[in-house]
């Protein structure tokens, strides 16, 4: 068991090992920044304790920002303690850029937000260009891009009855968030411009996405995005 499943457990996060299992893979990328200064983004923070989390792990010099659409989950903020948490919603643009520029620019960003095929890829358009060159981007909960309508969901698991007034629909966008994350694969590919890594160019345009994104690694229900440290062009 890595070192973050282990703060996983004691924080309290559904991102250990007995729930979403999450942190064997976070503890891959992320192990050999823990002993820099980063400064880390999470959308979704719901009881603050995947924070704690990541501030058990990070070095103390490590920034922390946590957004959130409910207000009371500005209490879980503690500038002393480098611990920042912004009220706003994933799909506002202006938001999530505002955040960026306050609080950036990010080499870590998480999405643990709504989980909303709307809500993951307008958060990753807006925010993957802030991200810093090298950067790691994360979308988790990419389960519930087979999930169109979330209220089976909700009444099959028995969520629905204890709290009646909670009402999800993840498919509220004309693609889903891992068909999405499919097509990027092409770009990681430049879609074969060019035979000898980007040598046959010749002039030919890349745009952003072919431009910046080095790898997308997929795992069970989440994905890595990792920005390139320079662009092609």
């Amino acid at each position: 068991m890595t070192d973050l499943c282990t703060i996983a457990k004691q924080s309290g996060t559904d991102k250990g090992p007995e729930h979403h299992q999450y942190t064997q893979y976070y503890d891959f990328y992320f192990n050999k920044l823990r002993n820099q200064s980063n400064q880390l983004l999470e959308i979704g923070i719901y009881r603050g304790t995947s924070l704690t989390m990541w501030k058990k792990y990070f070095d103390n010099d490590t920034k922390i920002v946590g957004t959130d659409i409910l207000p009371e989950c500005k209490n879980y903020e503690n500038q002393e303690d480098n611990v920042f948490v912004e009220i706003g919603d994933q799909t506002d643009k202006e938001f999530l850029q505002g955040v960026s520029k306050l609080h950036g620019p990010f080499n870590i960003i998480i999405d643990d937000g709504g989980h909303s095929w709307k809500q993951q890829i307008v958060s990753f358009e807006t925010l993957f260009p802030e991200l810093k060159p090298g950067g790691i981007y994360v979308i988790e909960d990419l389960h519930t891009s087979y999930w169109r309508d979330g209220k089976n969901f909700l009444k099959q698991n028995g969520i629905k009855d204890k709290f009646p007034d909670l009402d999800l629909t993840y498919g509220d966008y004309d693609i889903c968030t891992t068909d999405y994350l499919k097509n990027l694969v092409d770009k990681v590919m430049i879609s074969g411009k060019s035979f000898t890594r980007y040598q046959e160019l010749n002039g030919t345009k890349l745009d952003y996405f072919e431009n910046n994104i080095e790898f997308i690694h997929f795992y069970k229900s989440m994905c890595f995005i990792k920005k390139k440290e320079t662009p092609i062009q």
